[in-house]
């Protein structure tokens, strides 16, 4: 990975923030339950970090609402972006209490939220 300058970043990955799984498509997991608060709580507590389980639409959609945040801000990068847009996705995943989630961007009043 580099910088817009093309500088080299070093990429700490030995506890990574967010782990995405990419499945084919979300309807076939057919438990969503075994994805649920237990399993993110033994995940934060292993790693330090979020799991996410995506399918292609859904992955699709977290990159555009990326672009989108960081449109909208000029100090906000589009890594920036798509970090924040996947923590308030874990926050609606822990609120639904499943990893097995859509989630839309919606803008209201200059606010970003994620419904």
């Amino acid at each position: 990975m580099t910088s817009p300058n093309g500088n080299t970043l070093s990429i700490e990955r030995e506890h990574p923030a967010h782990a995405i799984v990419l499945i084919p498509d979300l309807e076939l997991v057919d438990d969503p339950v075994t994805y649920g608060i237990e399993f993110m709580q033994d995940f934060i507590g292993a790693t330090g970090g979020f799991a996410h389980l995506l399918d292609i639409s859904e992955l699709l959609r977290i990159v555009q609402a990326a672009e989108m945040i960081a449109e909208r801000n000029t100090t906000t990068t589009l890594m920036m972006a798509f970090d924040y847009y996947l923590m308030e996705r874990a926050k609606k995943a822990v609120d639904a209490g499943t990893l097995c989630i859509e989630v839309l961007l919606r803008f209201a009043d200059n606010e970003t939220t994620a419904d």
